[in-house]
């Protein structure tokens, strides 16, 4: 699979996440991650034997895999997902978490998240290294921030990789990731 098969994935997830930062931080990390979440369910429903009643109820929110959490778990176990990719995953977990429960205005230039944002541009920066950063700098106009932006184009990298995952129906390393996002 070539990266121009994964591009119409890249741009849509793109424009989604362009919308939601125009909407606020809040809207923009929670439902970035949502879409993160469906894509990481498309892989496990992707290498999980069917329901045989036809209807399954195992992602279900009050379900086995309800959570986000649960399904980069079973996902981890499963090697769908190298090292990189579920340290990722757990990175934007953790950020999702911290604005969905927040009882105060909350921001990713707050010092904790900014740390857990770098860390995760870090992790996606491995797998697109010639272009993530020149990307990054010309979303900031877009999206209002460096901090936006590079939490942009870290979503937009680990949902290719899992959807990339999804289609090639197999493990892809970090280190075969290498996306020319140029």
């Amino acid at each position: 699979m070539s990266n121009r098969e994964l591009q119409p994935f890249s741009d849509e997830l793109m424009g989604f996440l362009v919308d939601l930062a125009e909407e606020g931080e809040r809207a923009l990390v929670i439902g970035g991650v949502a879409r993160i979440d469906v894509v990481l369910e498309r892989l496990l429903k992707a290498v999980l034997r069917p329901h045989s009643g036809g209807d399954d109820n195992l992602f279900d929110p009050d379900r086995p895999l309800g959570s986000f959490s649960a399904k980069i778990s079973l996902a981890w176990r499963m090697g769908l997902l190298d090292t990189e990719t579920e340290r990722s995953l757990q990175m934007i977990r953790k950020i999702r978490n911290d604005f969905a429960h927040a009882e105060t205005r909350i921001s990713l230039s707050d010092a904790a998240i900014t740390s857990r944002v770098r860390e995760l541009a870090s992790c996606a920066k491995k797998a697109a290294p010639t272009g993530f950063d020149g990307l990054v700098k010309d979303l900031v106009g877009t999206v209002g921030s460096e901090l936006k932006a590079s939490f942009c184009m870290s979503l937009v990298v680990v949902g290719n990789i899992i959807e990339r995952c999804t289609r090639e129906n197999r493990l892809i390393e970090v280190s075969q990731a290498i996306m020319n996002y140029s």
